[in-house]
């Protein structure tokens, strides 16, 4: 049976106050747009889909819309009339087809969220820098954007998620056009805390002109590898330069080894995601400490091992880890709390029972006929040899 949702748009001139979305096009009767002022209409929200050149003048001051979600036609190529709304919280903008986002200057000093999607020709953002109440930009499918602009030396903004994502199916298939984007104006923004970047091939390691001030750094690939424009990391040095960096999450790249000495950093969270040829993760256990490190469908990790057995780690949780084998190392860490290992190879080698000390609550589960260990508190409650998958 098929889910209600949201009812379909209508046209400008047949709304009756219920309707979800309003479509405004050449057909519309313009002087209609004030039943959706403050006199008339109570809600602070608007969605609507416009196919006009521009944003109706009739939407002059209107100052009771808190939240806009605008979805736009070819023809709407300058989004200036957005300054009819100038108490506007909350903005969605999305299929725009202009190059320059505003060709005026946006007044709309409320604005607090902002996300734009879908846009192939997209490229001049320059004119949000004005925005110095934004706390959060989101931009998702825009390939053609290159620079992200230096923005206002008040600006606010603390989380930042710019998803190339499927932006790369909008090139045609002969060109050899790759994703590019200067990130260097981000250095200035020193309340800048959360940063998500996914689906940009142009860097070969963590940017170094973040803010010293990020907390949470998510670098993600697309899911998937194109064999013209891979996205591959050759190591993770620059984590060095975020001192205050509390997560890190890797997700769908190519990463063979994470190697080096992050002894000065320390890390609530560190998660690797589908990283497809990691063979070496002994950088790992050189962090100050860390609290739980995920590490998840990396087919190619066969080993454990390092040359630090001082690390500290709260949680360490292998899962779909089908190659691993050697886990003798982490044994003889004295500072690892818990350990879970799900989905390992069936070769799994573990020492004896009474060697593994070291880690007060282990968990160990192959799949098949196999084995599950599981330890909590230093006390084995269960040893038993599972062959009933």
């Amino acid at each position: 049976m098929a889910q209600p949702g949201p009812p379909p748009p209508v046209n400008l001139n047949e709304f009756t106050g219920t309707q979800h979305s309003i479509t405004i096009d050449s057909t519309s009767e313009l002087g209609k747009i004030k039943v959706l002022n403050k006199d008339n209409y109570p809600s602070t929200s608007l969605d609507l889909n416009l196919y006009l050149s521009k944003i109706p003048e009739q939407f002059a001051g209107f100052t009771h819309i808190q939240s806009l979600n605008i979805s736009c036609g070819a023809a709407l190529q300058d989004l200036s009339g957005l300054n009819y709304f100038p108490n506007l919280k909350s903005l969605q903008i999305h299929d725009f087809e202009g190059t320059i986002l505003s060709k005026e200057v946006l007044f709309l000093d409320s604005l607090r969220s902002l996300r734009i999607g879908r846009s192939k020709t997209l490229a001049d953002i320059t004119t949000l820098a004005t925005l110095g109440a934004l706390h959060e930009l989101e931009i998702f499918n825009c390939p053609a954007i290159a620079v992200f602009p230096k923005m206002n030396n008040k600006s606010g903004l603390r989380h930042l998620q710019i998803e190339n994502g499927n932006g790369f199916e909008y090139w045609d298939r002969e060109t050899d056009r790759k994703a590019n984007l200067d990130l260097s104006n981000l250095q200035f923004l020193d309340k800048l805390e959360f940063i998500y970047l996914g689906g940009y091939s142009c860097f070969r390691e963590i940017p170094d002109c973040l803010p010293r001030s990020i907390t949470t750094l998510k670098f993600m690939g697309r899911g998937y590898q194109t064999p013209n424009d891979k996205i591959e990391l050759k190591n993770l040095d620059n984590l060095k330069l975020y001192p205050n960096l509390k997560e890190f999450h890797l997700y769908a790249v190519l990463l063979e080894k994470i190697e080096g000495n992050f002894k000065k950093l320390s890390l609530n969270i560190l998660s690797l995601h589908s990283i497809f040829n990691l063979s070496d993760i002994s950088g790992v256990f050189t962090f100050k400490s860390i609290g739980t490190v995920k590490i998840s469908q990396c087919p190619y990790l066969e080993y454990v091992k390092s040359t630090d057995k001082n690390c500290k780690i709260d949680l360490l949780d292998f899962n779909d880890v089908n190659r691993l084998q050697n886990i003798y190392f982490l044994f003889e860490c004295k500072h690892i709390r818990k350990l879970e290992i799900r989905e390992a190879s069936r070769a799994l080698f573990i020492p004896e029972l009474k060697r593994m000390h070291n880690i007060p609550n282990i968990l160990l589960y192959v799949s098949g006929p196999g084995y599950r260990l599981y330890k909590k508190e230093n006390v084995w409650e269960v040893t038993e040899l599972d062959k009933k998958n």
